[in-house]
């Protein structure tokens, strides 16, 4: 029997067929194993030339549209597919983020330079921030350098800080900043920058901000590396025990698994071996990571299907949707409190497409999970090896103490699912996603018509299935169902627990911050 938490059900739409489909058996615990925040879902852009190409294809992705300092922050389809997944932490980064200039304060651009964040871009993103109901995570340059190039230089950073909380009334839409991009792969060339150097930089970096006197102080998050692949653990390992944990208000790290190169990755996806893959690494990283920095907030604050920009015709395809859903639930439910997915816009692993500014598949499953799913985690476990399910407390309308499950069928042929440990419970609402072909960039709910927006960034209403009785769950689909039923009581004392040592764990990290401040006197 396979154990999983997760975030959301997967549902059918449709009756059961003539044939009999496999019976499975859905066990929901009442221990609350997680809280997520309410951004778990949230998304990422990154700063691309447009003649960057992909490895995929070697043709161009990142271009029209898809670059931050590209991106129309103005159009109606952009604004709406941020609105529709608020609240979120909008990542801003990437490797090319550490040659950017800000041209704030003394600070002026080159002529003709590309990466240069002016005014104009940089206040078009923040309002379409505040239009959305987004803030945005903004990856700070490290390569700006003091005149003997040891050191980092806070100077620029500084520039763009204060004006951005003079522009915005000292409350922008900004959750916060990181320092630096994967800095750990460095480690073995030319241009290495060891853990101490960063943990130095970072705590300059917090020093500037205090000195600002801001009301309302932004996070500070790191050290934005990998946790698999090319990435150095060695070095990861020693800028958080090294002081680096200390400094951060939120641990983040990357991870894609594959590269898109691999022509067989379409084979491979909808398997038992890739998704349990999924569900280990989320569990080993919540492992490291937490001994590593106790504590401290955990999120994956960039990943996708595969790295080097995605896939074309896979990871802006249907299967990909199926991934997604995993990948999010396996999170939530190992320790994880955001997912930042790679990209909202811009490469083939996009949720939006960057030419016509149209969703792709994972976009409205997106845009389900942020409406049901809630903050609260439950475990969960299946009798089905092909059936993934993942189980949170409902948000939204629905009633005070209910759940909603997400259930994936990698296979191509329906499950009869019964639901154990949910209480009494006369119906469900069901909303099923599926496609006529895993790499199709067409989705339909509960078996309508085409999921499509409108030219003004409206979309239908997404309404639910009404129905009662075991779940008919179609092969290949992604679904979600919320139950109205209540907690129980030995959940709900569970849930009390739960805050009261998150709360702790604020507090004792307050009092260590402080305790190199009360020995100076």
């Amino acid at each position: 029997m396979r154990s999983l938490s997760c975030v959301v059900v997967c549902c059918l739409w449709g009756s059961a067929s003539a044939t009999v489909a496999a019976h499975s058996t859905v066990t929901v615990g009442s221990k609350i194993i997680n809280t997520v925040e309410p951004e778990f879902l949230s998304f990422t852009c990154d700063i691309h030339v447009p003649s960057q190409k992909c490895a995929w294809d070697q043709k161009l992705c990142w271009a029209p549209n898809a670059s931050f300092l590209l991106a129309d922050t103005t159009h109606p389809r952009l604004v709406n597919a941020a609105k529709h997944l608020s609240p979120a932490i909008l990542r801003v980064g990437g490797s090319p983020g550490d040659r950017m200039t800000y041209e704030f304060g003394n600070t002026k651009c080159k002529k003709g330079e590309f990466y240069c964040l002016r005014k104009q871009k940089w206040d078009g993103w923040q309002e379409l921030a505040q239009k959305a109901g987004i803030r945005i995570m903004y990856g700070l340059s490290f390569l700006s350098r003091k005149e003997n190039g040891k050191k980092w230089d806070s100077t620029n950073a500084k520039e763009l800080i204060e004006y951005t909380y003079s522009k915005f009334g000292g409350k922008p839409p900004m959750f916060g900043f990181e320092l630096g991009n994967e800095l750990s792969t460095r480690s073995n060339t030319g241009n290495s920058y060891s853990p101490e150097d960063v943990v130095t930089a970072f705590s300059e970096l917090r020093s500037t901000i205090k000195s600002l006197s801001l009301d309302h102080r932004p996070k500070l998050a790191g050290p934005a590396c990998g946790n698999g692949g090319p990435h150095n653990p060695g070095w990861i390992a020693e800028f958080l025990s090294k002081g680096g944990a200390e400094l951060l208000d939120v641990v983040t790290y990357h991870y894609y698994g594959v590269k898109s190169t691999d022509k067989n990755l379409p084979a491979e996806v909808v398997t038992t071996k890739y998704m349990d893959a999924e569900v280990s690494h989320a569990q080993k990283s919540r492992e490291e990571f937490n001994s590593l920095a106790p504590g401290v907030p955990l999120w994956l604050g960039e990943g996708a299907l595969s790295a080097l920009s995605g896939q074309d015709g896979l990871t802006d395809r249907f299967e990909d949707t199926l991934w997604y859903i995993v990948r999010l639930g396996a999170l939530a439910a190992n320790g994880h409190s955001v997912y930042n997915r790679q990209t909202l816009i811009g490469g083939y692993y996009s949720m939006f497409d960057h030419h016509t500014l149209r969703p792709h598949p994972d976009w409205w499953a997106a845009v389900l999970h942020k409406r049901l799913m809630g903050t609260k985690v439950l475990s969960a476990s299946t009798s089905d090896s092909g059936v993934y399910t993942f189980v949170h407390c409902s948000k939204g309308d629905a009633p005070s103490g209910a759940v909603t499950a997400a259930l994936v069928n990698i296979g191509d042929s329906e499950r009869s699912i019964s639901f154990s440990g949910i209480g009494s419970s006369s119906s469900q609402d069901e909303y099923c996603l599926t496609s006529d072909k895993l790499n199709s960039n067409s989705v339909q709910l509960n078996g309508g018509a085409n999921l499509e927006m409108a030219d003004d960034g409206s979309i239908p209403e997404l309404l639910p299935r009404r129905s009662s009785g075991d779940l008919v769950l179609p092969g290949h689909s992604a679904c979600f169902v919320t139950f109205e039923t209540r907690l129980m009581p030995h959940a709900a004392l569970d849930l009390l627990r739960h805050r009261l040592l998150r709360q702790l764990h604020r507090l004792l990290r307050r009092l260590l911050r402080r305790i190199p401040a009360l020995k100076a006197r």
